[in-house]
């Protein structure tokens, strides 16, 4: 069992909040003892699936059951061919690379909030959609500043969507990424994947891994259609004091 002072928490939501991460191998016991007297203003749970017994104790400690995260991962070793139903517009697709200015613009429209409703501190009546996309840009230039990619994708010369990910060695790691306004419910949804799978072949290739909430259906399944595979599941439990 992990315990983490998620102290970054303070500037993002402007509560202290304490995570814990926990494994099928932990004592019940030591769990109800530690979960029971942590006393953080918001506390999040993160705990392996498998053992129904830890996902009751957890919730016996007072904690409410909000997502599972599913760990993602894909190997990209050449150009995609787009799915046939997507295929009609690969002509109008591009990407590059995001300009100092262009970041600056999309951070600036992610902490508006509106762009992300799906994810635990939107979601949750405590917070906001606004908080989070607070949070989702503060954390986004924690990334960019050491030394993440932002990869946009154009649909007929305007932009439509962005993709935040670090780059280590052969892996890559999708932070965060989204549609622009004008741009959903489009059936454009899947230009984010294809054009970050795009560049990572350009890049010389790798493993794309990504994460991503059942709170979030619809991406889940463009993931999978992509060809991710999952590789992990964690169950996502919280607690307001």
């Amino acid at each position: 069992m992990k315990r983490i002072d998620a102290t970054w928490e303070k500037r993002n939501l402007g509560v202290e909040c304490v995570e814990f991460e926990i494994s099928n191998n932990d004592e019940l016991d030591e769990v109800k003892e530690v979960l029971s007297s942590a006393t953080a203003e918001y506390q999040i749970v993160k705990a392996s699936v498998g053992d129904v017994r830890l996902q009751l104790a957890v919730q016996e400690c007072g904690f409410k059951f909000f997502e599972t995260n599913l760990q993602l991962e894909r190997k990209i070793k050449g150009p995609h061919n787009l799915p046939p139903m997507y295929s009609r517009f690969e002509k109008d697709v591009e990407y590059r690379d995001a300009t100092e200015e262009e970041i600056d613009e999309i951070l600036k429209i992610v902490a508006a909030g509106g762009m992300f409703t799906t994810d635990k501190v939107a979601q949750d009546p405590y917070f906001s959609p606004q908080l989070s996309g607070h949070r989702y840009a503060l954390w986004a230039r924690d990334i960019l500043e050491k030394g993440a990619k932002t990869v946009i994708g154009l649909y007929r010369g305007d932009i439509a969507s962005f993709t935040i990910y670090e780059v280590k060695e052969k892996f890559y790691h999708a932070f965060i990424g989204g549609m622009f306004d004008n741009y959903r419910d489009k059936g454009l949804g899947f230009i984010p994947l294809y054009v970050t799978a795009e560049q990572i072949y350009e890049l010389g290739g790798g493993v794309l891994k990504t994460g991503v909430s059942s709170n979030n259906p619809s991406i889940l399944r463009l993931q999978l259609l992509f060809g991710c595979k999952i590789t992990d599941m964690t169950n996502i439990y919280i607690k307001h004091l």
